[in-house]
């Protein structure tokens, strides 16, 4: 239930009241220009918020862009209705609570854009370098960045700059359907998991089921996964397929060598590949190729 209703707000957030303050902006009537100015700012802002931090994958990645460009026709349109209002005209009490409305959500929405930012950011000493796991499609980054808004993991110390990559298919979508409750018909589900780096195998487990979305398994929280030791920092590659790890404990890996596949286990709603790096119980930013992988990073990698 808790993830339907996830579903709900996500659909909510991000298409329903874009759209609406999208037509408010088109069709609305400003007394003033100080008026417009508010409604062009929160309207604009809120969209440009929403194209960072929403969760593309559910309704395809390239319906942020079509937002973008009705927000702009909006914009010119609505800027020809402005000529000849004054500056600014006096409210009655009713007109100022409804002003002050605006001003509080504008503030919210400027501290959120604030949050955006100071996700984009790290420490560039303590970055770790990975080649990038995945090959052979375009890979979507659900969770990821320095700032809980793009990514719930900033909330604990251990995994705070961990990755969750999913796979889009020709129309943007991470599935074939909004939310599916068989893992085939994710495409990342069994795509191969190349090692991110060389090292030693510190841990392989190859025990754990796959689930049928949105079951999960809160008990054994990274399901079957693999622990590669590289420069002192210990790369975690999680909810992997059972049965299809390739190392074990002891093994020494390349960077690209094959090490197992996407799966459904632990406590994970839908197949997707998790990564962090630890060093020193602490997590440490990840980037791929020198890229650091935000949510809505793509990465377009061939075989």
């Amino acid at each position: 239930m808790t993830v339907y209703i996830t579903m709900l707000s996500v659909f909510l957030m991000q298409i329903i009241i874009p759209l609406l303050l999208i037509i408010w902006l088109y069709r609305g009537k400003n007394k003033c220009k100080l008026d417009f100015i508010t409604k062009v700012s929160l309207t604009s802002l809120y969209v440009i918020l929403v194209y960072f931090v929403g969760f593309w994958c559910f309704n395809s990645f390239y319906l942020r862009f079509i937002f973008i460009i009705a927000l702009i026709i909006a914009l010119v349109y609505s800027c020809k209705k402005q000529r000849g209002l004054p500056l600014y005209k006096r409210k009655t009490i009713r007109e100022w609570s409804k002003a002050a409305i605006s001003y509080l959500l504008l503030i919210l929405v400027i501290g959120q854009m604030i949050s955006v930012a100071v996700g984009y950011t790290y420490k560039a000493n303590d970055v770790i370098d990975l080649e990038f796991p995945l090959r052979g499609g375009t890979y979507y980054v659900v969770q990821g960045g320095n700032s809980r808004i793009i990514n719930y993991h900033n909330a604990y110390p251990v995994i705070t700059f961990a990755v969750d990559i999913v796979k889009l298919n020709k129309f943007g979508n991470r599935a074939n359907g909004l939310y599916p409750n068989i893992p085939q018909e994710y495409e990342i589900f069994g795509e191969t998991i190349y090692s991110p780096c060389e090292g030693k195998v510190l841990y392989a487990s190859d025990n754990m089921p796959d689930q049928n979305p949105p079951e999960n398994d809160d008990k054994n929280v990274g399901g079957n996964y693999v622990v590669i030791e590289y420069k002192g920092v210990q790369i975690f590659l999680c909810h992997m397929m059972k049965g299809s790890i390739l190392v074990k404990e002891g093994d020494f890996v390349k960077t690209g060598q094959p090490i197992g596949r996407v799966g459904n286990s632990g406590n994970t709603t839908e197949p997707h590949l998790h990564i962090h790096a630890v060093a020193d119980s602490v997590g440490i930013p990840i980037v791929f190729n020198n890229q650091f992988a935000k949510r809505n990073t793509l990465f377009i990698k061939e075989k």
